[in-house]
């Protein structure tokens, strides 16, 4: 029983590897995108059916109840899926690799037996929300463990930019005594008229030095309000997978 449920399980993963090649209950077959058939448009078929429609690696080829104003059919003529009333002719005109029965009835169960073409799998919808639901909290977890290491790496990412700016600070300061050596020089030049023109040339020289640093603390600001603006991006990407 555990095998089946492990095989069943491959069958309806939503991460499924086109290409795939698995021996499974009734033979060798190459796995691409599966397609799905569904039995029964009430509440447990729309559920499947908003479960698997968004998925990649499956196509829903079609959905039967016996009711024309089933529940699921509206969803699913919005999605381009078949809807239909007659069971036995939908199953032997549209071949699927899977039929997941949503009605719950031992009848239908029977009835889909006789009429589902060899390498068909049937699997009930209590097995199939149950396997869902295992996989979305195994993905919940997952989710949670890289969102917890990436807030990790984000408060690592604050204290590097922390002391980066400290750094930045301590070079402003610098500037700003630059700013003034090369004030200082200028008037000192002034002073010694024709004598002063090397103090002048100096003035100069720190003037564009206090300068270039300037822009180079702005950059590396710029730089660091990006970094910053990365992590928080990131962070927010992988919370809304959760």
């Amino acid at each position: 029983r555990m095998n089946e449920l492990l095989f069943q399980c491959r069958l309806i993963c939503i991460e499924w590897e086109p290409g795939w090649v698995m021996g499974g209950l009734s033979g060798d077959r190459s796995m691409g995108i599966l397609r799905v058939g569904i039995i029964g448009g009430g509440m447990g078929g729309s559920k499947l059916l908003g479960m698997l429609a968004g998925s990649q690696a499956c196509e829903i080829i079609y959905i039967v109840d016996k009711r024309a104003n089933a529940p699921a059919f509206a969803e699913a003529r919005n999605r381009g899926i078949i809807t239909a009333t007659a069971l036995n002719k939908t199953i032997e005109s549209f071949s699927v690799d899977l039929i997941i029965e949503a009605t719950g009835s031992g009848d239908v169960v029977a009835e889909i037996k006789k009429h589902m073409a060899e390498g068909t799998e049937l699997m009930s919808s209590r097995i199939a929300l149950m396997l869902f639901t295992i996989m979305k909290e195994n993905r919940e977890i997952i989710n949670r463990e890289i969102i917890r290491e990436i807030i990790g790496i984000r408060e690592k990412i604050h204290g590097e930019t922390r002391k980066s700016r400290n750094l930045l600070a301590a070079i402003n300061d610098i500037f700003k005594s630059m700013r003034i050596m090369s004030f200082n020089a200028g008037v000192e030049a002034a002073r010694a008229g024709a004598h002063g023109k090397g103090f002048n040339v100096l003035a100069q020289e720190v003037k564009n030095i206090a300068d270039r640093t300037q822009a180079l603390t702005k950059d590396m600001e710029t730089i660091n309000q990006g970094i910053e603006a990365l992590s928080k991006d990131m962070e927010d990407s992988l919370k809304n997978l959760s």
